[in-house]
């Protein structure tokens, strides 16, 4: 194995389309180095088969982490040798697949997971608590909250639509104005992996036509991004600020926990369309 060989194996999934997200890429780039310092490693014997490293990396996993994240890590290795053997067609570049019945034979720990399964759904935003936080942000709103009236309707406006949509946050934040299609009430959303879509927007036209004329445009004149939503300084809001924001509103009503970041709102409207 050799360090390029992940460059390599990488950019083939970029290229391909077979990455959804940035984030995928560097979840598999992590994946890849560890193996990869875990292998060439001085004290390891020059002489092990590499099967038998295989093995002792499976194990290594399996004291650190749970069986459901060791099966994802032996999966992505076992695509990664796979990929190697089509990729080097001759034999003296052939690499053997320590992974393939490694990843077969390797079992999720029912316990594991239904443990696992309970604590996420102790952390799960039911309707009541949803409601608390709408009613926080139009609270906010008019009321002396400390914000100025854009940013606290614009909040606002982002916890209504990560409600009502289940929309991921960086979907979200990606809407620009050109994006809005009032007449035909939609929205071209940008999916996780980059892919446009159409979004339904009936049950929020008044709320975005009243955001967008009457407040985000006597707030931001001129100079200002063709972003949905922007920060003070005119630009457009940050994935990190806006989930700072929603977090802000949940502590205000008690219901922010580490847990439960705006991915939360996605799993509830998930929960309700179900």
């Amino acid at each position: 194995m050799r360090k390029e060989n992940i460059d390599t194996y990488l950019h083939y999934k970029t290229v391909n389309n077979l990455h959804n997200s940035p984030n995928t890429t560097r979840s598999y780039r992590v994946v890849l180095n560890q193996w990869y310092a875990y292998y060439s490693v001085e004290n390891m014997s020059k002489h092990m088969p590499i099967q038998e490293r295989a093995r002792h990396y499976r194990d290594h996993l399996a004291k650190i982490r749970d069986s459901k994240q060791v099966k994802i890590v032996l999966h992505i290795l076992a695509d990664f040798y796979s990929f190697l053997n089509q990729y080097y067609h001759s034999s003296t570049a052939h690499t053997e697949n320590p992974f393939a019945e490694l990843v077969k034979q390797f079992r999720v720990s029912k316990k594991e997971s239904n443990a696992k399964r309970i604590k996420r759904d102790e952390t799960v935003l039911t309707e009541i608590e949803v409601m608390m936080m709408l009613k926080q942000a139009d609270t906010m709103t008019y009321h002396k909250s400390g914000l100025p009236y854009y940013f606290a309707h614009r909040n606002q406006l982002i916890l209504k639509m990560l409600a009502e949509y289940g929309m991921r946050l960086s979907s979200l934040m990606s809407i620009n104005l050109s994006d809005i299609d009032f007449r035909r009430r939609k929205i071209i959303v940008q999916s996780k992996n980059q892919k446009p879509y159409p979004l339904p927007i009936v049950n929020m036209v008044d709320d975005l036509r009243h955001h967008v004329e009457h407040v985000r445009g006597p707030a931001f004149m001129s100079g200002a991004e063709d972003a949905l939503f922007l920060s003070k300084d005119g630009k457009r809001l940050s994935d990190t600020y806006a989930r700072k924001c929603i977090n802000e509103i949940a502590a205000k009503v008690g219901l922010y926990k580490p847990q439960r970041s705006t991915h939360q709102l996605r799993h509830y409207r998930a929960t309700r369309y179900y």
